[in-house]
């Protein structure tokens, strides 16, 4: 299977702090995507107030997930597991439709 480099998703170039060690490195390895991606910091964050995507409940919403997805990234770090889970396509779209309600019983469960 071919690997990639995951800094070369929007997101996590977005991520890279100006001026440091990993932000030379990147754009060291890829200056075609500088000069775009430096352009875009500079742009106020996705439903952000003032944008077109805003909205005074929504938003919140979108703040809330992109910090959810922020704060869980260490806990992805790791080895590649040895053995492989079989699943179907069918069964991770469920999987994933059905994570609020499986987040929410396990956070009603560690509340007790």
């Amino acid at each position: 299977m071919k690997r990639i480099d995951e800094r070369d998703t929007m997101f996590a170039r977005m991520n890279l702090q100006v001026g440091s060690e990993e932000y030379l490195d990147y754009y060291n390895e890829h200056p075609q995507r500088k000069q775009r991606d430096d352009h875009i910091r500079t742009l106020p964050n996705i439903c952000g107030e003032g944008t077109m995507t805003y909205n005074p409940v929504h938003s919140r919403f979108a703040d809330a997930v992109f910090r959810m997805l922020g704060d869980i990234n260490p806990l992805s770090e790791g080895k590649e597991q040895a053995e492989k889970v079989k699943v179907t396509p069918k069964e991770m779209t469920e999987t994933i439709k059905n994570m609020p309600s499986t987040m929410e019983r396990l956070m009603s469960v560690s509340q007790k």
